[in-house]
């Protein structure tokens, strides 16, 4: 089974992505976990970087929550893709966990059962948890004590 995805993606894959038992995520930026209720043991590797804290992609204040709900976070900076494992499922597009991702923006994604793709796409979720900054206590004090400015684009703020 393979299917285009479109709109809130997020919304959309809740029912899979609950039932799982193992959720593996690669997603740059996460502002926001509304759409996506984590549990523990889940993974996430995510860019939170000072740059991507300080321009309001990534939030510092998220992260501490699911950190206390046993969610495995780590750090790649520069990271852009955007997959997600979780059951027999992979997901691969463009969708941020983020509202603008959510609400805003047109999204596009491949939802497949194919086990070669999701195999795939756990080994690429595991080799970016390998080559990441795991995010503990102490990096996420770090993180949170930066000031958190979001550019300006358009005459708005982005979110």
């Amino acid at each position: 089974m393979e299917t285009i995805l479109t709109g809130n993606i997020w919304k959309q894959v809740n029912r899979q992505v609950r039932a799982a038992k193992c959720r593996l995520f690669g997603v740059a930026y996460i502002s926001n976990d509304c759409h996506l209720r984590f549990k523990p043991n889940d993974i996430l590797i995510c860019d939170a970087s000072d740059r991507a804290i300080r321009t309001g992609e990534t939030s510092a204040l998220v992260l501490k929550l699911l950190l206390q709900k046993g969610i495995e976070i780590h750090s790649c900076p520069d990271l852009h893709a955007k997959v997600a494992v979780f059951g027999r499922y992979a997901l691969i597009g463009s969708c941020n966990l983020s509202i603008m991702s959510a609400e805003y923006k047109i999204e596009l994604a491949l939802l497949t059962d194919r086990t070669q793709i999701v195999a795939q796409a756990t080994a690429f979720i595991h080799s970016l948890r390998e080559s990441s900054k795991k995010i503990d206590g102490k990096f996420l004090q770090r993180i949170l004590r930066i000031k958190v400015r979001p550019p300006r684009r358009l005459g708005r703020v982005y979110r």
